[in-house]
């Protein structure tokens, strides 16, 4: 039988409102993550309490223990509970509570290296598109949802935040809300046009004849262009209220859903975001291009589009092969002459160019 926790443990909660309401938020960091990072506090303290181990009564020992609990997670999620535990452990330290952080102490997990993001092909695009009925209220909201995520590369998130008020139809451009918490700073990006030679910008019939209906749904349900831009069509009372705007849960499983009968597999929404930024990166756009469209903080998030698959890099070679620019010589480069070669009357009438008569001549001219 576990004995009660000690009175000192009490002194907990406290600690716990002051570390992750005011420790971590100055820090820069997300809600997802002050949520995570409280979890794994959390986590921690209730493992101590179970053994009736105080706070600042704790050693590498129990520590190290814990963190064995913890190897059940996957190696990266794993790294992640012990980097939130190590910040705790600092944050303890501060407190008087701990000599040293002793999660300072623990080794990560090797993680295995993350492969290169894949997208779909433009085919599986097509076949995909193709499912939902742009005839129904639904449909038609789901073919302008996978439109967007594939065309425009927003994630999920980030498009069930748009408002009709974002759309600049005359620009063909979309203003995308930024996020303070995740350092993501508000952005304008490009909708899927047509560009004419005299410079006029037009949205893909494809997408602006859906885009005009859905509008026009949009006014007849009573929704103003504050509203949400892709809202709830559904009437049922088990589902959310008609003109709620859509949640990332429910775009996921709308990609679920439709991907399972185009492709036969599950897609996940980010999915088509790779596939917006392959097909910029196989269009020759620039990194800054990528960055610009699709909102990256980090280069190195960029730099993951621009490596290419093997069938692109072949196709680069062969075309700069075909293309003719690099020609290889047909001979040797003359050799030149040295020193010693002087005594040598062949090698010096070759690096002159000239003939025995043709020098000869020249002699005689002379």
């Amino acid at each position: 039988m576990l004995k009660p926790a000690s009175k000192r443990w009490l002194h907990w909660p406290g600690i716990a409102q002051e570390y992750i309401e005011v420790h971590r938020p100055s820090q820069g960091r997300s809600p997802r993550t002050v949520q995570l990072d409280e979890f794994q506090c959390d986590r921690f303290m209730r493992w101590l309490a179970a053994g009736a181990t105080a706070l600042d009564e704790a050693t590498e020992k129990d520590v190290r223990e814990f963190v064995l609990t913890l190897q059940r997670l996957s190696p990266r999620g794993t790294n992640l509970a012990i980097q939130a535990l190590r910040s705790l452990g600092d944050f303890i330290v501060g407190k008087g509570l701990w000599p040293e952080n002793y999660f300072r102490r623990v080794q990560k997990r090797r993680e295995v290296q993350s492969k290169t993001p894949l997208g779909l092909k433009p085919e599986e695009v097509e076949r995909l598109l193709a499912i939902p009925d742009r005839g129904s209220d639904h449909g038609l909201r789901d073919f302008l949802v996978l439109y967007t995520l594939a065309f425009v590369g927003l994630r999920a998130g980030e498009l069930c935040a748009l408002k009709v008020s974002d759309l600049d139809r005359q620009g063909c451009r979309l203003r995308v809300a930024g996020e303070t918490s995740r350092v993501r700073a508000e952005r304008w990006t490009w909708l899927p046009h047509t560009k004419d030679s005299r410079g006029t910008r037009r949205l893909k019939p494809e997408f602006a004849v859906p885009l005009d209906r859905w509008l026009t749904m949009r006014a007849a349900w009573g929704m103003g262009d504050d509203g949400p831009l892709f809202v709830n069509v559904s009437r049922h009372p088990m589902h959310r209220e008609q003109g709620e705007p859509l949640t990332p849960d429910q775009v996921r499983q709308m990609v679920y859903r439709h991907s399972e009968k185009a492709l036969q597999r599950k897609v996940h929404p980010h999915a088509l975001r790779h596939t917006c930024a392959f097909g910029l990166a196989r269009a020759g756009a620039s990194m800054d291009v990528l960055r610009e469209q699709l909102g990256h903080v980090s280069v190195a998030m960029s730099l993951h589009y621009m490596k290419g698959d093997a069938e692109s890099v072949g196709d680069a070679i062969a075309k700069a092969d075909a293309s003719g620019k690099v020609k290889v010589p047909t001979r040797e480069r003359p050799r030149l002459l040295q020193p010693r070669d002087l005594n040598d009357k062949r090698r010096v009438l070759e690096a002159l160019g000239l003939t025995v008569e043709e020098l000869r001549d020249l002699l005689k001219e002379q």
